[in-house]
């Protein structure tokens, strides 16, 4: 039984020197490059910004704005644009997350341009199960209700429901 209790300090957690930062240039995922940026730079490590091209997708514009959102990052980020079918999106980002060693992966909680969305889209469910590494989920609002009662409807009665279950 006391094999089981946390009874010695916890590992010590190693600098995340590799960041995996997928983006479709939505806003839930711009604010997740904005928040790579801002932990490489506290804790020096590298950014790979990754964008996985859909079939008719105009590569130059998304050439051009990887190269935009590499400047926000003190050291320049490698980008990597990689070409996939829309069903393999989460694969793709799993799959470059593992070739460069990554120790985190970093993404929007949706593609959608919608701020007012509260559910995980497709692709961040797919690489949250998928995922060898943590996975940060960053969503788009930065306020949060004070008081349960602020909740929208629609998500209280996910809540209420799961609690029945």
């Amino acid at each position: 039984m006391d094999e089981f209790l946390p009874c010695r300090a916890p590992p010590h957690l190693e600098k995340i020197s590799q960041v995996v930062v997928p983006v479709d240039f939505g806003p839930c995922s711009l604010r997740a490059a904005a928040f790579g940026a801002h932990l490489t730079r506290a804790s020096g490590g590298q950014v790979m910004l990754m964008h996985v091209l859909l079939p008719g997708e105009d590569a130059e514009l998304a050439e051009s704005r990887l190269a935009q959102l590499a400047g926000w990052y003190r050291r320049p980020p490698v980008c990597l644009m990689v070409l996939a079918a829309e069903e393999e999106v989460s694969g793709s980002i799993l799959a470059a997350s593992q070739a460069r060693g990554s120790q985190l992966v970093m993404l929007g909680l949706h593609s959608g341009h919608d701020p007012r969305r509260l559910r995980l889209g497709r692709v961040t469910c797919g690489v949250l199960l998928g995922a060898s590494v943590p996975v940060q989920v960053i969503p788009l609002a930065t306020a949060r209700p004070e008081r349960i009662s602020e909740l929208p409807d629609k998500l209280l009665g996910r809540w209420r429901e799961l609690g029945q279950r």
